[in-house]
């Protein structure tokens, strides 16, 4: 599976990964209208593991202290953390909406058990399953930006947030990255 994000291409492995576009969704389109916001995608990685990501590049940034990033980090913290909470509760809405279908109610425990043969009803089965146990659900904080260089700045980024609803994972470029997926520029 391949999308494009704020000029980068990301590869999930279709072995390890079901993704959707979350924010391109027509859940969330209907929904961001009331004032929601959603995280850029939202995946389950080998069906163990609920995985909101958002996607942010900063290379045309004008930051140029770790300071200044640290104080612009904690405003987009507060961004982020407002999106991990409404893409959680949507992802309970939209369970709320299948659930009055008489056909998925019916059919929801074999859903939860095999959301590959289901597809979308399996998928928001499975995500709410899943969004429910906290040790089963990641946020990843993609980022790229040309500074700080400094990568332990980066690794320790997500300590500097423990209050947050999900356990963050940071991931850049130049860091080892934890799930498989593989992400280059756009070519332009």
């Amino acid at each position: 599976m391949t999308f494009r994000e704020s000029g980068l291409v990301f590869e999930f492995p279709p072995r390890h990964w079901v993704v959707k576009p979350f924010d391109r969704h027509p859940f969330y389109r209907v929904l961001s209208g009331r004032g929601f916001k959603g995280v850029d995608f939202i995946g389950l990685h080998n069906d163990e593991e609920l995985v909101c990501m958002e996607v942010k590049n900063y290379r045309r940034s004008v930051l140029s202290t770790e300071s200044d990033w640290l104080a612009f980090l904690e405003s987009e913290r507060r961004v982020v953390e407002h999106k991990m909470e409404d893409t959680l509760q949507i992802v309970e809405l939209i369970n709320q909406y299948y659930r009055r279908k008489p056909f998925f109610r019916l059919l929801n425990p074999l859903f939860s058990r095999f959301p590959a043969f289901f597809s979308e009803w399996g998928f928001w089965s499975r995500a709410k399953d899943l969004s429910e146990n906290i040790d089963k659900c990641r946020f990843v904080w993609w980022v790229d930006a040309d500074f700080p260089t400094d990568e332990e700045f980066w690794q320790k980024l997500p300590e500097s947030f423990p209050e947050l609803p999900l356990p963050v994972t940071v991931c850049r470029p130049t860091l080892p990255n934890p799930l498989n997926i593989k992400v280059f520029a756009e070519e332009t």
